[in-house]
């Protein structure tokens, strides 16, 4: 059995990435492996603490993989990139409705073509998911 923890920082990139990835999950579970997602409350937590975590797992569960995946926001010299919850705040607000990222993000992200997330976040994300299909054996 192989297990998949994908941390990331906050409470809406979780719930928001399991909605993105249920089929998978599930496929996962169907073959014995498991797949989930894990908040670190936050970009500080995640790179300070993330690595840690992954060290702690990966000598413990040698059939375990770990990825830690932070926003790009705020954006940074190495990422420089309108990030997306700030485009989707700005739609949200021209609809004259408040976006609540946990809530929203992950009927947003069910509602989504994951392929084509993956073509259009060719730099980051797509390389997390080609190697996480990869250990899954998912095509």
């Amino acid at each position: 059995m192989s297990e998949i923890f994908v941390y990331v920082e906050g409470a809406s990139d979780q719930l928001g990435m399991r909605e993105l990835f249920a089929d998978i999950i599930e496929i996962a579970k169907q073959h014995g492996n498991k797949v989930d997602f894990y908040s670190l409350n936050g970009k500080k937590s995640l790179l300070n603490n993330g690595l840690k975590k992954a060290i702690n797992i990966l000598r413990n569960r040698p059939n375990s993989y770990v990825f830690i995946v932070p926003d790009l926001y705020p954006p940074n010299v190495l990422f420089p990139h309108k990030p997306p919850k700030r485009i989707v705040e700005v739609l949200f607000n021209d609809s004259e409705v408040k976006y609540r990222d946990v809530i929203d993000a992950p009927w947003i992200l069910q509602l989504s073509d994951r392929k084509e997330l993956i073509e259009k976040c060719s730099q980051n994300f797509r390389p997390f998911v080609l190697d996480m299909f990869n250990i899954l054996g998912v095509k």
